[in-house]
């Protein structure tokens, strides 16, 4: 079994550990199905951010290999050619840029118009939603 470290993130703090719990990872090291998860790509890792965008408070940073789930998808700002953010699976509203991270599963659009200002976010209609 692989040696892949699982993130999880509170009041911006990351804690990593190994995994060995059966029930808790699929055969690649993925979390069980019920998450969207996403292995951390980058050799430098990648910033957990506040807002879609590289301006937005750092919050903390996911190492190279991690693993984390995702709730959904924002557009934000580009980042070497690639404008999605994934919104993670935590209590807190944090982004990653998806540029450095490889999913295995969809990662269906958020319910929202991507914004980097949160007093801008509104419903988006059935017509409006991207399809991806």
């Amino acid at each position: 079994m692989k040696n892949v470290k699982y993130v999880s993130i509170a009041a911006g703090l990351i804690m990593t550990a190994s995994a060995g719990v059966a029930s808790a990872a699929d055969g690649d090291g993925f979390p069980t199905p019920s998450w969207k998860a996403g292995v951390i790509t980058s050799n430098e890792g990648v910033n957990v951010r506040g807002e879609p965008t590289t301006n937005s408070t750092l919050w903390s940073t996911l190492d190279a290999g991690a693993v984390a789930g995702f709730t959904c998808k924002v557009r934000g700002q580009e980042v070497d050619g690639n404008d999605l953010w994934y919104r993670l699976n935590v209590d807190r509203v944090r982004y990653v840029t998806a540029r450095y991270v490889q999913t295995r599963k969809h990662i269906p659009y958020c319910g929202y118009k991507p914004s980097l200002d949160p007093v801008d976010l509104q419903p988006v209609t059935a017509e409006e939603a991207p399809m991806g």
